[in-house]
């Protein structure tokens, strides 16, 4: 059987200065429902090697760095990370992507920080997680 889930982003505002937990809250599909829309985390059926993805579109901004992070919370990995530097406002997109090793039953979460400015908006529905397994151990 095959892990793989897409979740889509409800608005969500974020605070300056804090990562915080992009909570992808409409799933639009999860194979095994591994993905758990009110904590945000993706749990690993199987060990192995994952593509891993996320969009983030944000609906508001002001001149700030962003980081956009998939990480590994069971290993303790910020695994994956893209650095923005937006130097105007409105709606921009954030994005990242790669492979993530993980153990089976490991937690895997997309988080966004910024550095400073007013707090960003995640604009709904065009904002996206997912995932898939690639390689299982």
């Amino acid at each position: 059987m095959s892990a793989c889930f897409i979740a889509s982003s409800a608005e969500q505002t974020g605070s300056t200065g804090a990562a915080f937990v992009v909570l992808n809250s409409q799933k639009e599909f999860d194979l095994n429902g591994d993905y758990s829309t009110t904590v945000g985390n993706f749990t690993a059926p199987y060990g192995g090697i994952y593509e891993m993805w996320a969009n983030l579109s944000l609906a508001s901004h002001t001149a700030c760095d962003y980081t956009l992070t998939i990480d590994n919370v069971t290993a303790g990995d910020d695994g994956l990370q893209a650095i923005n530097q937006l130097g105007a406002t409105g709606i921009c997109s954030v994005n990242v992507n790669g492979l993530v090793e993980a153990d089976k039953g490991d937690s895997i979460r997309c988080r966004l920080l910024c550095s400073a400015g007013a707090n960003p908006v995640i604009d709904a529905d065009v904002s996206k997680f997912g995932g898939c397994l690639v390689i299982k151990k």
